[in-house]
C-alpha cells in the first residue's frame, strides 16, 4: 500500500512538471502592444462640375451660368489658413462602440497631396477611425466653422453665411479589425491609408434680394436685433427685455457695471455672453469669472477631491452658462490654457487683471473687504461687470454686504454704471416672477411691522 501510494505521488509530480514547462496551459498569450497609425489626404481640387452664378446690374442680367471642368489646386482665401485633421478612435463592442482617443494635426495648404500620419497605441481588438478635414486659420489653429466635439454629429458654430470656400470639408470612416494579432506575441505596427472625400450633398440657396441687387441698389441684411452672439447649436443670444438692452448700452460707455436684480432676470447670463463675444472679437484676451464660497443656507460640509472639485459645486451655474456658448472641446482648451479662468473671490487677491472680461457673480455675498479687494484688481483695457441680488444674501446676520456699501460708495463715478433689473425681466417659468413679487410684497409688510412709524412720518 505504500510502494502504490508513492508512485501516486511521483506521478502527481511529473504532471506538474510538465505543466510548468507549457506555459500555455496558464496563460493566455497576449500582444505586448499594437501601433495603429493612420495616413490621410485630401485632394483640395474643386468638384467636377464646377458652377459660377453671376448677376450683372449694369447689364440688367438677373443670373449668368458657366461650368468648367477641373478649377485650379486649391481656393483663394481672404487670410492665411491651413488643413486641421481630427482623428476620433472608437472601439467597437457588442451593442455600441465606445471613445478611445482623439488625435489633432495640421498640414500646408499648398501642398499637392497634404497628409496627416498619426499612430494609437491599441489592443487587438475591432475599432473604427472617423476622421474630418477642415480649414482654420494658421495663427488661431482651432475650430472655425463647425462643431467638431462629435465627429458623429457635426454642427455649425454659428449661422453666419459667407463666403464658402473656407467652409470645405473632407471626411471618411474606416474599420480595423486588429482581433488577429490577440494571440501572437511581439510588437506590431499596422499603417491604413485613407483618402478623404467631400461629403456628398446638395446645397439650395435661396435669395431674396436679387431684384434690388440688379437694380444696383444695396441689398438688405437682416441683422437679429439686439443680437449679442450666437449660441454654439447656432441660437441667437440676444437682450431680450429693455433692461438688457439698457445693460448693453452701459457696457458700450463704461468700464464697470453693477447688475443688480432678482433670480432669474438673465443679469450674470448676459454679462457672460457679453464676455464671450468680447472675446471671440479680440477686445480682451482671457475672461475671469469669480463668486464667493458661500453656501445658500444649507452646510455642505467637507467636499472631497482636489482645489477644483472643491469649489466647482459653486460655481456650477457659470459652467450652464459658457456651455451654452461655446463648444464643448474648445471650452475645455481656453479653461487649460487660462483663457477662460473660474475662481472663487478667496484667490484674486495681489492678482491685476489686465485686457480681461472679469465678471463677479453673487457679490450680495461678499464682505466690504472683499468686494473692495476685487474692484481693485482691474488692470488696464479691462472690464469689470458685478452682479448680484441683495434680496439673497447668504452672509452671517451680523455680517455686512459689501455690495450694497459699494453701491453707496461708488455711485457718483464716471465711468461707473449701474443698472436693475426688476421682475418683470424674469424669463424664466412664469410662475418665477410670480413667486419673486409674492415674496418683495411679503417683505415689505414684515419689514412695516417690525419698524414703527414716528409721529413725523404719521403726519407726513
Amino acid at each position: 500500500m505504500a510502494g502504490r501510494s508513492k508512485y501516486i505521488v511521483l506521478m502527481l509530480l511529473s504532471l506538474l512538471t510538465l505543466a510548468s514547462c507549457d506555459k500555455t496551459i496558464h496563460e493566455y498569450p497576449g500582444v505586448h502592444s499594437v501601433k495603429l497609425t493612420v495616413e490621410c489626404s485630401v485632394d483640395l481640387t474643386h468638384p467636377e462640375h464646377f458652377v459660377t452664378v453671376e448677376c450683372d446690374a449694369q447689364k440688367g442680367t438677373s443670373y449668368v451660368v458657366r461650368t468648367q471642368s477641373i478649377s485650379p489646386l486649391g481656393t483663394r482665401f481672404t487670410e492665411p489658413v491651413c488643413l486641421r485633421y481630427v482623428i476620433d478612435l472608437y472601439r467597437v463592442g457588442a451593442s455600441h462602440s465606445t471613445f478611445v482617443e482623439r488625435k489633432v494635426c495640421f498640414a500646408e495648404v499648398n501642398a499637392e497631396n497634404p497628409q496627416a500620419r498619426v499612430t494609437f497605441d491599441v489592443n487587438a481588438t475591432q475599432y473604427k477611425v472617423l476622421i474630418w478635414c477642415d480649414y482654420v486659420q494658421d495663427d488661431v489653429r482651432e475650430a472655425w466653422y463647425y462643431q467638431t466635439d462629435d465627429l458623429r454629429k457635426i454642427l455649425y458654430s454659428d449661422i453666419e453665411v459667407e463666403d464658402n470656400n473656407d467652409k470645405d470639408v473632407f471626411t471618411n470612416m474606416i474599420e480595423v479589425d486588429l482581433s488577429e494579432f490577440y494571440y501572437l506575441e511581439g510588437d506590431f505596427e499596422i499603417v491604413r491609408q485613407v483618402d478623404l472625400n467631400r461629403p456628398k450633398g446638395r446645397y439650395k440657396c435661396i435669395t431674396t434680394d436679387v431684384n434690388d441687387y440688379i437694380k444696383g441698389s444695396e441689398p438688405k441684411i437682416q441683422v437679429e436685433n439686439n443680437l449679442i452672439i450666437y449660441g454654439i447649436n447656432g441660437k441667437p443670444i440676444t437682450a431680450r427685455t429693455p433692461t438688457q438692452k439698457k445693460f448693453m448700452a452701459a457696457y458700450e460707455k463704461n468700464d464697470l457695471i453693477f447688475s443688480i436684480g432678482p433670480a432669474g432676470s438673465g443679469k450674470t447670463y448676459i454679462a457672460i455672453a457679453t464676455a464671450v463675444r468680447a472675446l471671440k472679437n479680440k477686445e480682451v484676451k482671457k475672461i475671469v469669472l469669480s463668486r464667493p464660497a458661500v453656501e445658500a443656507g444649507e452646510k455642505l460640509g467637507f467636499l472631497p477631491g482636489d482645489m477644483k472639485e472643491k469649489i466647482d459645486p459653486y460655481l456650477q451655474p457659470l459652467y450652464d452658462a459658457l456651455q451654452d456658448m461655446i463648444p464643448g472641446a474648445k471650452l475645455k482648451d481656453y479653461m487649460e490654457n487660462g483663457i477662460i479662468q473660474i475662481a472663487p473671490l478667496a484667490f484674486m487677491r495681489g492678482r491685476t487683471l489686465s485686457d480681461a472680461f472679469i465678471i463677479l457673480d453673487e457679490a450680495q455675498n461678499t464682505t466690504t473687504q472683499q468686494i473692495k479687494m476685487f474692484l481693485t484688481r482691474m488692470g488696464e483695457n479691462s472690464k469689470i461687470v458685478v452682479t448680484g441680488d441683495m434680496t439673497q444674501i447668504d452672509l452671517p446676520a451680523k455680517e455686512r454686504s459689501g455690495l450694497g456699501e459699494a453701491l453707496r460708495v461708488l455711485k457718483n463715478i464716471d465711468g461707473v454704471a449701474k443698472i436693475e433689473f426688476n421682475a418683470k425681466d424674469i424669463i424664466r417659468h412664469k410662475l418665477v416672477q410670480k413667486i419673486v413679487e409674492a415674496y418683495a410684497k411679503h417683505d415689505a409688510k414684515k419689514a412695516k411691522k417690525i419698524i414703527p412709524l414716528t409721529p413725523k412720518d404719521d403726519d407726513e
